[in-house]
């Protein structure tokens, strides 16, 4: 035999009551056109910060070759440089490459001896060419031949500065064609 209930069955307070349903689930899609905005600003500020980035990794190009070509000259075949003397003779040559991209082009190729180490001074916040290193960089660069007679720590000192000063010189801003000829294109 069967069990069987009546037709009221339960709790006969809850009688005529529906079962509940859950709401529909939220929209993650901004309803309103404040949203939109904001969304947009945010695409806008990122895409900026994007472009200064790259136009800033773009300009210090010419620092990452110099530092490159500078730590080239430390290491032969990944071991230390044994032989100082002819790799040290590309150093003034790549200083000078690296103030001509960073500077002017009258303010560099006007200093040298003294003039130069000044400039060379001048262009971080502090300076990196003791009068020493900059006779050992002179003598490098005006003197090959007493290239030979330079021990292994002036050139490890000229070679960090060289790095140092690839790395933390402040650049000019370059000036255009229209600002040298007085803010009007000739035609």
């Amino acid at each position: 035999m069967a069990l069987e209930f009546p037709k009221i069955f339960g709790n006969y307070a809850l009688k005529g009551l529906e079962e509940i349903t859950s709401p529909d689930p939220i929209s993650t899609v901004p309803s309103g056109p404040g949203w939109w905005f904001v969304f947009g600003v945010v695409l806008l500020l990122c895409a900026v910060m994007l472009y200064r980035a790259r136009k800033k990794w773009q300009a210090n190009a010419y620092r990452r070759r110099a530092t490159a070509a500078l730590t080239a000259l430390e290491k032969t075949d990944g071991q230390p440089c044994q032989n100082w003397h002819e790799r040290l003779q590309s150093v003034p040559e790549i200083l000078r490459a690296t103030a001509l991209h960073a500077y002017p082009r009258r303010a560099v190729v006007a200093a040298s001896g003294e003039a130069w180490r000044q400039f060379l001074n001048t262009a971080t916040d502090t300076p990196l060419w003791s009068e020493k290193t900059f006779q050992v960089l002179y003598a490098i660069s005006y003197k090959p031949t007493s290239a030979s007679e330079i021990s292994t720590q002036e050139a490890e000192s000229v070679l960090r500065a060289a790095k140092a000063w690839v790395t933390e010189h402040t650049a000019q801003p370059r000036v255009g064609a229209k600002k040298r000829q007085g803010g009007r294109s000739r035609v």
